[in-house]
């Protein structure tokens, strides 16, 4: 068994997977990945399953490994023994090497490593920071901390490095649709202003601050709440739930960030400013299968490219063919 030593933890790191589906109806969030796109990419490139945990850090970060590892960083800046390697870059790493990530590119990024052990706790191995429990030990990572891994994990896979394009997540446009109760809104054109994230923001909400919304009635009945909701309670000031959101709320939701566009809230840090983009659903479920398609693409190419499996196109439709020799 190898391991990952904590040297420095940055402003806050914690373990997250894909989330913890099913528990709502207790009050338990979701939880999760802030950047769900930089977050899937890391596991790939690493030859993970998309969803498998690994270490989301916020601000930078540092660790030394104890034995044999295989890891990739998604989107920041990673420098293994004083040597800058490039963006969305998979390497192994061996006993004795001290790896440093920085958040050059946003404000997150994701150290995915082949083999990582975590405690699965009700059906996920996420942190779950408001309730204290999930991850490692319910809590972010500090320095000193010890994370077992398999040693090297995948041996068969070799380093690569990943020619992707996700500016799309560093821009300041957040898509949105209208929310359950937009019709309360007095001033709709409001919320197409630029709005600032405030210092009091987490990973369970982003408050904002800006142009004030005047709404006909702030407090309604509570009710189911999404990654994304745009709460407005009586000061006027949105706020947007995220990945540790509460799962019920009792100010009125005016709009809803689309799930395409949750990442580049998740790279947002204090001071940062955002601008609102209404959009109908058709576009938000487009966007989504878009980036989703976009994912799987990349998956599909780093899982074939030592393999005769080709992309043909036939009729207007795509095709996977492997091509094997018979008798």
């Amino acid at each position: 068994m190898a391991r990952i030593i904590v040297n420095n933890p940055g402003f806050l790191s914690t373990i997250q997977d894909g989330g913890r589906f099913g528990f709502a109806r207790y009050g338990l969030p979701r939880s999760g990945p802030m950047d769900w796109i930089s977050f899937e990419i890391a596991n790939i490139l690493a030859g993970n399953k998309r969803n498998d945990p690994l270490i989301e850090i916020t601000g930078n970060f540092e660790a030394t490994f104890e034995g044999r590892a295989f890891v990739s960083v998604v989107p920041g800046r990673a420098i293994l023994n004083g040597k800058s390697l490039e963006r969305f870059s998979a390497f192994r790493v061996k006993s004795g090497d001290t790896l440093k990530i920085f958040c050059d590119r946003g404000f997150r990024s994701y150290l995915a490593v082949n083999g990582l052990q975590i405690e699965e706790v009700l059906s996920s191995k996420s942190t779950c920071l408001p309730a204290g429990f999930g991850g490692f030990g319910g809590r972010k990572l500090l320095s000193g901390d010890i994370i077992d891994i398999i040693e090297y994990g995948n041996s068969e896979i070799k380093d690569r490095t990943l020619v992707c394009d996700i500016d799309r997540i560093f821009g300041n446009a957040v898509r949105i649709v209208k929310g359950p109760q937009w019709n309360l809104l007095k001033n709709p054109q409001t919320l197409e202003s630029e709005y600032t994230i405030s210092p009091d923001s987490n990973r369970i909400g982003y408050n904002l601050e800006g142009e004030r919304l005047d709404l006909e009635s702030y407090e309604i009945v509570s009710e189911g709440m999404i990654a994304g909701a745009i709460q407005v309670p009586p000061d006027g000031l949105p706020i947007i739930m995220m990945a540790d959101h509460p799962v019920t709320g009792g100010y009125s939701k005016v709009a809803n960030v689309i799930y395409a566009d949750l990442p580049v809230l998740g790279q947002k840090k204090p001071s940062d400013r955002i601008r609102f983009e209404i959009v109908d659903l058709d576009i938000a479920r487009k966007l989504y299968m878009k980036y989703k398609s976009w994912i799987r693409a990349i998956e599909f190419e780093l899982c074939n490219s030592s393999k005769d499996v080709y992309r043909v196109n036939v009729g207007g439709k795509g095709f996977t063919v492997e091509v094997k020799e018979i008798g």
